[in-house]
């Protein structure tokens, strides 16, 4: 039997992230307008027309990451290393079934 070294962490983070910019809401306004039916007759006709009105918005998100894991390995890659095939036809399955957080 042969071991595999595969270099993988894990790492706890607090982030804080500051904003600033702008957020629109929508709002709609009936708007009226006039065409000519088939007869060449005006008719008044409304619609709903949607316009965006701006603010000013900033704030503060801050969020807690627990156990973030990272590996060196991607195994998209290794399935297709010939290194890692060279070792046996069953190391990429051992190798996602045992390490398969945060790869």
């Amino acid at each position: 039997m042969h071991g595999v070294y595969l270099p993988f962490w894990t790492y706890d983070t607090n982030t804080t992230s500051y904003y600033t910019g702008e957020r629109g809401e929508y709002y709609y306004v009936t708007e009226t307008y006039y065409e000519r039916d088939a007869q060449g007759n005006q008719v008044a006709r409304t619609r709903q027309v949607r316009h965006t009105r701006w603010y000013s918005a900033s704030g503060t998100v801050s969020r807690w990451f627990d156990e973030r894991s990272r590996s060196r390995y991607n195994l998209a890659r290794a399935k297709s290393s010939r290194s890692l095939r060279a070792l046996g036809p069953g190391i990429v399955k051992a190798i996602r079934s045992s390490f398969s957080v945060g790869i």
